[in-house]
């Protein structure tokens, strides 16, 4: 690692990161892009497993190299970090979609009332407008009432 990078020492037996920022899909070095010390707290950065370290000097390659975010108070692969959050928006999702059809029930329930209020008003309006006819004891029988097509009974109060 020394004639890669002069100056660098690492720790034997540690993980080695090549440090950076992830755009898109590009991974960008940052200016010290080597080392073997993770975070402790989030500092934006995003680190790409290399290897370990064999000696201060020397490290040993590894097959794949996944990515690590210091996120939610923990250092931990973007994978785990990718889960939790597929799996919490889910879960948001899953509220949201509850929360619109309650919302969606509230209204129709809101539009029922609506149309049950205006058909009682109408009713009301109708009740008031009919006119009650004070009752009397003396019938008359109309016997050329072409609507009966008969006789028809009338009461008459006078």
């Amino acid at each position: 690692m020394q004639n890669q990078v002069s100056g660098f020492t690492g720790t034997q037996g540690a993980s080695l990161y090549l440090v950076g920022t992830l755009v898109g899909s590009t991974f960008l070095p940052a200016e010290n892009y080597l080392t073997c010390t993770p975070p402790t707290e989030e500092d934006g950065l995003t680190y790409m497993l290399l290897g370990i370290m064999t000696s201060a000097y020397a490290m040993n390659l590894f097959p794949e190299h996944p990515l690590y975010r210091f996120v939610n108070g923990a250092f931990q692969p973007l994978s785990q970090v990718a889960y939790e959050t597929y799996t919490e928006v889910g879960e948001v999702r899953t509220e949201m979609r509850t929360a619109i059809e309650q919302t969606n029930a509230a209204i129709a329930l809101k539009a029922d009332q609506t149309t049950v209020t205006a058909l009682s008003s109408r009713v009301d309006s109708a009740e008031q407008q009919i006119t009650f006819f004070r009752p009397c004891g003396k019938t008359q029988v109309d016997t050329g009432s072409d609507y009966f097509q008969g006789a028809a009974i009338r009461t008459v109060c006078f």
